[in-house]
């Protein structure tokens, strides 16, 4: 409150996230932060391609079958466009790009996948997954630390072919 009576500008940043908690090769994530006063929003884009480390082990009872899985995800930027609002002027924004993000990422991950066996060959799964980034999108010398978390759940038939 003493801040607004003396007429300094107060910024409160919204981020709100894209981030896909999967083990694809390709990922992109995407950030929407608002700068209150103009309400000005800036949009931001980071691609990587994506190579998993994934460890599990199941436990089977009849045809259920629990999967625990763990692991490291290491990301290679591709691509880093858009801007943040700027800490330097009250409306302005700065260009990110990808001198300024993390040229490798590490994403840790979690989840059980609870499969059901139908017949031989064919199992129903549900798997939750939670994952979160290790470290800031941009290096460790910027001013913004931005690390994305999610949780998702997978759902689908798994054909096994012996």
């Amino acid at each position: 409150d003493t801040l607004l009576l003396t007429g300094n500008y107060v910024y409160i940043t919204i981020r709100d996230s894209v981030f896909v908690a999967t083990t694809d090769t390709i990922s992109k994530y995407e950030s929407n932060i608002v700068k209150t006063i103009d309400h000005k929003r800036t949009y931001n884009s980071f691609s990587y391609i994506e190579i998993p480390f994934i460890a599990g082990y199941t436990f089977s009872q009849g045809r259920l079958n629990l999967t625990l899985r763990v692991g490291i995800v290491a990301g290679i930027l591709t691509k880093t466009t858009g801007h943040l609002p700027s800490p330097y002027s009250e409306f302005g924004t700065i260009d990110i790009d990808n001198n300024s993000s993390r040229k490798i990422m590490f994403s840790g991950m979690a989840g059980i996948e609870a499969a059901y066996d139908v017949s031989k060959h064919i199992s129903i799964i549900a798997a939750p997954i939670y994952r979160f980034n290790l470290s800031s999108v941009f290096k460790k010398d910027y001013i913004i630390d931005e690390r994305f978390k999610s949780v998702g759940i997978k759902v689908g038939v798994k054909y096994k072919l012996n």
